[in-house]
């Protein structure tokens, strides 16, 4: 058994080692300290390694969970040691294909529905997840309309990417569910939802859309439930880009964070300008939030804002600062990355060397993943 490359994945404790040997079809395993005595040899060798706490081997990858604490780059080096070919150095693995590392430290939020009435909170990360129930409210709302088909119409419903620890995430969505979906929206829930009887048509919610002034309105409200769910049924145009601006010095995260989402959408330069703001929000999420918006829109310009980033005190927003780097990224952010490629986090440390690899090179930013897409819609 030979690796062939590595590549990280979201979580910051796993790895995806691809491996030159296949599982057929369907056949997942697991292997820990634990159960090492029933693993194949090239597990069990992993097993031994200083640091590793568990195998996951499907199809033609393994991804290698780490302890916390351990240093990957030791690890790294074992693993070259023991399944490496001669020429394979851990860095070669590291930096096969150009988009590797490319969603470090994401996780996945679903939220589990029942006829658009929220149940659950799932947010997953690698072979990582977090569950929660919603408030009791929520839960008395299902049951007021459950009907015979109630499993088959439950269905995970994608809420995007967020960063940082998994409870965290789920706690910060839970709010934001609490917040969106007022009492009078659940009680119009239910009674559409009772309306619509047993019927194999999917069911929509109807909304009341509120008029600009009353959303405005409840954008100065002192409670925060409000202001968000006023933000969230609020569409960002240009002409708000003050009210925009004003929710990004919300002193509720949830609110700094969609304000981000927004500025992302629009793509002036004020937008632009307010993104480079949020780059010092107190908050880890919004930073990385904003990190990633910058890079979605590929703007050289940032490169200074990006280069401050690299020393962070959050290792997310640290790898999505050299990231950027790597991907549009200009000369002027060359010693920033030198020093950068020493980073205590590996996965920083390495994306922090693909940048400055690319820049002394000379060769010329790729850009971002949807420029690249359009690049090639073009060609």
């Amino acid at each position: 058994m030979k690796i062939t490359f590595i590549e990280p994945t979201p979580s910051p404790h796993t790895m995806k080692l691809h491996l030159d040997e296949s599982l057929e079809p369907g056949i997942r395993r697991t292997y820990t300290q634990e159960s090492h005595h029933a693993a194949p040899a090239w597990a069990r060798e992993m097993l031994t390694i200083p640091g590793v706490e568990s195998v996951f081997h499907t199809a033609d990858f393994a991804a290698l969970e780490r302890r916390p604490s351990a240093d990957w780059a030791e690890i790294f080096r074992e693993l070259q040691a023991r399944f490496g070919g001669e020429a394979a150095g851990a860095q070669d693995w590291a930096l096969t294909g150009e988009n590797d590392g490319a969603h470090f430290g994401e996780a996945q939020v679903f939220v589990q529905m029942f006829r658009a009435i929220p149940m659950q909170i799932r947010v997953k990360s690698g072979a990582r997840e977090e569950r929660i129930a919603l408030s009791p409210r929520f839960t008395e709302a299902v049951t007021n309309v459950a009907s015979a088909v109630l499993i088959k119409e439950r269905k995970l419903t994608d809420y995007g990417v967020r960063y940082g620890e998994l409870p965290e995430i789920a706690r910060e969505v839970e709010q934001e569910l609490e917040a969106a979906y007022p009492q009078e929206r659940l009680d119009s829930l239910v009674q559409q939802a009772i309306a619509h009887g047993v019927t194999s048509s999917e069911f929509i919610e109807q909304r009341s859309k509120r008029g600009q002034d009353e959303l405005l309105r409840d954008l100065t409200s002192e409670n925060w439930r409000v202001r968000y769910a006023a933000l969230e049924d609020l569409t960002p145009t240009p002409e708000l880009i003050q009210q925009i601006s004003a929710a990004l010095r919300d002193p509720k995260l949830l609110i700094r964070r969609l304000a981000v989402v927004y500025l992302g959408d629009l793509r002036t330069p004020e937008a632009q300008e307010l993104l480079y703001e949020a780059m010092r929000d107190k908050a880890p999420a919004v930073r990385r939030t904003a990190g990633d918006t910058l890079s979605d829109i590929g703007n050289p310009a940032a490169t200074p804002v990006m280069t401050r980033a690299l020393k962070d005190s959050s290792k997310i927003v640290r790898w999505r600062a050299a990231r950027f780097l790597y991907e549009v990224g200009t000369a002027e952010a060359r010693g920033a990355l030198e020093a950068a490629v020493n980073d205590p986090e590996f996965e920083v440390g390495l994306q922090a060397r693909m940048a400055l690899e690319r820049i002394e090179s000379g060769e010329e930013a790729a850009g971002t993943v949807w420029q690249q897409m359009a690049g090639r819609g073009r060609s």
